[in-house]
């Protein structure tokens, strides 16, 4: 499953959200979430995306209104997750 489909799941988790998906939906006025609900789905993909091992800052979350905000958030961090990780096997330099 891509990232877009696996945030959207997770939004969808705590909305049920029977309509089509797309960037400039609401999280507010059309999916009726507010900042705990935002809070809440957030750590959800912390858990399921990231496997804890990122947490998103509470000043990120807040500034989410769209869920177009949530992917490149989260797109954001998977990347520099990915770029920043250690190479199994590297050591550092002395």
């Amino acid at each position: 499953m891509k990232l877009r489909e696996r945030v959207t799941a997770i939004i969808d988790q705590h909305v049920g959200w029977a309509g089509v998906w797309s960037d400039d939906l609401s999280l507010a006025e059309t999916l009726g979430l507010d900042s705990l609900d935002r809070v809440e789905f957030a750590m959800t993909i912390e858990e399921e995306i990231f496997d804890d091992q990122v947490e998103i800052p509470d000043e990120e979350i807040e500034g989410w209104k769209t869920v177009g905000d949530v992917i490149a958030s989260v797109e954001a961090h998977q990347h520099r997750r990915l770029h920043l990780q250690p190479v199994a096997g590297a050591t550092a330099r002395q």
